[in-house]
């Protein structure tokens, strides 16, 4: 293991960062446009939104609850330290984002952002969770 510390992604070497760090003080901090929040809240106006804590979580196995979202195949799954799903076959495509947390697929962890997919037929072994996970699952209309 090297001494040297990882740099965000964003980082590009100490003599740029050093050149760039001037910038933060070269204008102060500026309120935004007075009227700027209600216009954003008039184009907003008839979104729909849904707040995770809200709504009905329904059980679905041991430590996991799961939640509508929209139409019959999207919902959140929410997962306790240590829940699992178990071992299922799909009747359509399965699109699985995880949001937060850690999700455990045969030995391989997803983490916020990450992606799995399992084709229609398809068959995954029962999966885990070990901080615990929220993740949205969309099914393909079959």
């Amino acid at each position: 293991m090297s001494g040297k510390r990882e740099q965000p992604p964003w980082f590009a070497d100490e003599e740029t960062d050093q050149l760039l760090a001037g910038l933060d003080l070269a204008m102060p901090a500026d309120e935004p446009p007075r009227r700027l929040w209600a216009r954003i809240a008039a184009d907003l106006e008839g979104v729909d939104g849904v707040r995770l804590d809200a709504g009905r979580w329904r059980d679905y196995a041991p430590g996991v609850k799961y939640k509508r979202m929209w139409g019959r195949q999207t919902f959140l799954l929410r997962c306790e330290p240590g829940a699992w799903v178990p071992e299922h076959e799909h009747g359509s495509y399965e699109h699985t984002v995880v949001i937060s947390g850690d999700l455990v697929i045969d030995d391989r962890s997803y983490g916020p952002g990450d992606y799995q997919g399992t084709p229609k037929g398809g068959t995954h072994p029962r999966w885990t969770t070990r901080t615990g996970c929220v993740v949205l699952v969309q099914y393909e209309a079959a």
